[in-house]
């Protein structure tokens, strides 16, 4: 598997570039320059239907000589904003382009290209491809980002979601969000987004449930979820956290913010950074290390909290909500799906879904009843600069 940064040259000082500018040398030196584009959002669709998440961005990465005074162009790519749906289906939007290009100084042109927006269908019975990831160009090492969760068809006459694509970090193809091999039986079904080391869970099984499924790891994918009440663990292998910490159906446990809001532990373990909430990167950023976030499936809940940990997806969450639902990625992975059945009367249908940051996919939205339904946004491009040698 190949791993960005893993020639053995050690990185001295890292620099992130969030915002479009022209950004001027400080100093020579021989740099790694890593451009990733923009996340696609999740689609959106509500009174039956299914949304699928959008693609992560695509990776672009060369080392190159530069002068003190060199200067490039940079353009950060923005994650697709997340649909929102009223009674109809409604696709979502891309990531923009992410590039670093030599205004003058040793000639580079590395191009990091949006994801595409997952598909919403008001259908029972049609399949929907997930988001495509973006593609890369101009690199020595050019890489596609993750998909959306695909979706199969089938006999649905509840709703699916799934999650959105991871960046390619540990992979020359990034990670796809958690798939539903086919769009089944007549209750929700949602799948996690995907992680830097594997696929969000997959959801199946043919059982009258919600179902959800765990985001992918930093180390690995996450839980496979079938239509009963089942539990997954995965532990931590050689210091890379692997796929979900868990996954529930039917009501086992509670990651329930109605009931225990402390029980945050469905957030990635062990993360050391844990945006967008705030706190510092690590002085690798390509060094991320955390759980996908747990899922949530149950008849009735009042708001799901499933975040993924740094380089993990967020978890899927499925049923009746009242409130909310948090499953956002972490760095460079998919938002989780949300699939509910607000035909009883819930009004409120928060979601935040959305792709981690750095070009994750954003998870997609579905919703059984008439209430309206707001995908996941996208993960915004960044440049990354790491110095390998100064003079």
């Amino acid at each position: 598997m190949a791993v960005l940064g893993s020639d053995n040259q050690s990185m001295l000082e890292q620099i992130l570039l969030t915002n479009s500018q022209t950004w001027t040398v400080g100093r020579a030196g021989v740099i790694r320059v890593i451009t990733i584009g923009g996340g696609g959002s999740g689609a959106a669709s509500s009174n039956v239907g299914i949304a699928t998440g959008g693609g992560a961005g695509g990776l672009s990465e060369q080392i190159i000589s530069v002068k003190q005074g060199d200067t490039y162009t940079v353009t950060i790519g923005a994650g697709g904003a997340g649909a929102t749906s009223s009674n109809s289906a409604v696709a979502g939007n891309n990531g923009g382009n992410s590039r670093f290009v030599t205004a003058s100084g040793t000639t580079v042109d590395l191009n990091g290209n949006g994801g595409t927006g997952g598909a919403a269908l008001k259908s029972s019975t049609s399949a929907a491809s997930g988001g495509a990831g973006g593609t890369a160009s101009g690199g020595t090492s050019n890489r596609v980002g993750g998909a959306g969760g695909a979706i199969g068809a089938g006999s649905n006459s509840g709703s699916a979601a799934t999650g959105g694509g991871a960046v390619a970090i540990r992979s020359n193809v990034g990670h796809a969000g958690g798939a539903i091999p086919a769009a089944i039986a007549s209750h929700e079904r949602a799948t996690g987004g995907a992680g830097i080391g594997g696929a969000g869970g997959a959801v199946s099984g043919t059982a009258a449930a919600p179902v959800a499924s765990v985001g992918g790891g930093s180390g690995g994918p996450g839980a496979s979820n079938a239509a009963k009440n089942t539990s997954y663990t995965f532990a931590g292998v050689g210091g890379i956290r692997q796929g979900g910490a868990g996954s529930q159906a039917g009501g086992l446990n509670a990651a329930d913010l109605s009931t225990n809001a402390g029980q945050k532990k469905s957030e990635g373990s062990d993360t050391e950074i844990d945006l967008p909430e705030g706190s510092s990167f690590p002085s690798n950023i390509l060094n991320v290390f955390g759980d996908g976030g747990l899922s949530k499936a149950d008849a009735t809940l009042d708001g799901v909290f499933g975040v993924g940990g740094n380089g993990a997806g967020g978890g899927g969450a499925a049923g009746d909500f009242n409130e909310q639902a948090i499953n956002y990625g972490g760095v460079f992975g998919g938002g989780g799906g949300k699939a509910c059945d607000a035909s009883g009367g819930s009004t409120s249908t928060t979601f935040c879904g959305h792709g981690g940051a750095f070009g994750g996919g954003g998870g997609g939205a579905a919703n059984t009843g008439n209430n309206n339904m707001q995908s996941g946004d996208g993960g915004n491009g960044v440049v990354i600069i790491h110095y390998l040698a100064y003079g």
